[in-house]
């Protein structure tokens, strides 16, 4: 780790990073040692988002839920990250629930929570800018055919703010980095050593209705692929082979340039390929194909259409000439669709929720180099981050 946790935080300065290895138990008793203050705020604020309005879910109802995902998490993934989660509890000094609700508080939320709370839920998260945007351009997109991606972390500034960058390498399975808030296993933004990328983005208001039966939780599906798989096909296999109980995009990328979106749901998941004679593809929020679309609460015209809409007018305006600078200034756009103007907003790629007065945003931007197995990184917005560059050999 460079340098103390509190004389970064809160939100200035470059990412940390954690090198993790050994046991799971191990991994996260050093993960759970080095971040312990902040994995406490996240923890104590998933408990509260759980146990007050509009959610109100009983304590009991809560750790019922825990019992659920757990056997779920082991039948369908590794019962090591259990593991793990104890692990940094013991390291963090805090109980298994609260890590286990830092990890998959959001799933526990929509698995228990009626549909009438889900939609003020997900209003709340919407005003704090919980959304988040990708792409990955290669071939002739690239100034040199480099495979190159990239993903803007959106969210509430608390306390999605505390951040690392985790270099993992797991006693089985494969090494991979992924930048994370702190006291997860992993998040939506990871590479593995075999130059495959998994990111995720929110998919419209969630499922439409309420889903009866709990799934694997997201973060745990992304650090399951990261670990396992080493190709795009492996990883929508994997994919499919698990029950969801959130809908969710999936991007994913290798070094092979096979690069495909999946818009899943617990009832019927699509696929989004590229476009002939296109070397890209950009993903924000919304779905991008019809049969999908009646399983989804839908949004009407707003932020992620307009932030797809500048990222493409901007990955067309470089194509055969994106490099990682360019990236970073893609993922930096303050370029607002809806007024066809520079203007700094929720609308904008690169999000500024305090401009509204509300504590949301950008919280992390990462750029991908999927030949080179390296990744930079910035905390906060990217159009005034210090950027790490993490060039560990996998």
């Amino acid at each position: 780790m460079i340098g103390p946790v509190h004389e970064l935080y809160p939100w200035e300065g470059p990412m940390l990073t954690l090198h993790l290895e050994g046991s799971p138990r191990e991994i996260g008793k050093r993960h759970g040692e080095a971040c312990s203050n902040w994995i406490k705020l996240i923890a104590e604020d998933y408990w509260q988002a759980m146990e007050s309005p509009p959610i109100c879910i009983p304590r009991k109802d809560i750790l019922d839920g825990i019992r659920e995902i757990e056997t779920l998490i082991v039948q369908h993934t590794d019962e090591t990250y259990l593991d793990e989660m104890r692990g940094i509890a013991e390291g963090a000094e805090l109980t298994y629930e609260d890590v286990f609700v830092a990890n998959c508080g959001f799933d526990l939320m929509v698995s228990r929570s009626e549909p009438a709370v889900r939609g003020e839920m997900f209003s709340r998260f919407e005003r704090l800018a919980s959304r988040c945007a990708s792409f990955a351009a290669w071939g002739r997109a690239t100034e040199n055919g480099k495979i190159i991606c990239t993903h803007n972390n959106d969210g509430p500034r608390y306390p999605a703010q505390f951040q690392v960058v985790m270099i993992v390498r797991p006693e089985e399975g494969l090494a991979f980095i992924s930048p994370s808030t702190v006291g997860k296993l992993g998040q939506h933004s990871m590479m593995n050593s075999q130059g495959l990328l998994v990111v995720g983005t929110a998919l419209d208001n969630g499922t439409k209705d309420k889903v009866e039966e709990a799934g694997v939780p997201l973060d745990v599906i992304f650090r399951y692929i990261a670990q396992n798989c080493s190709t795009t096909a492996e990883a929508v296999e994997a994919l499919a082979g698990l029950p969801l109980a959130v809908a969710g995009n999936f991007m994913f990328a290798d070094s092979n340039r096979d690069v495909e979106l999946i818009h899943a749901t617990p009832y019927l998941s699509a696929s989004v390929k590229p476009e002939p004679e296109r070397d890209y593809l950009h993903v924000t929020n919304h779905a991008l194909v019809e049969e999908v679309k009646p399983y989804l609460s839908l949004r009407p015209l707003s932020s992620t259409h307009y932030r797809y809409q500048t990222m493409g007018r901007d990955l067309e305006a470089n194509y055969g000439h994106i490099t990682e600078a360019v990236a970073k200034e893609i993922m930096s756009s303050h370029y607002d669709w809806s007024v066809q103007d520079i203007h700094p907003c929720e609308n904008t790629p690169c999000r500024h929720h305090e401009y509204k007065g509300e504590l949301g945003g950008t919280n992390r931007c990462t750029v991908w180099d999927l030949d080179a197995l390296t990744v930079q990184v910035a905390l906060g917005n990217p159009c005034g981050a210090d950027w790490v560059s993490v060039s560990e050999v996998l």
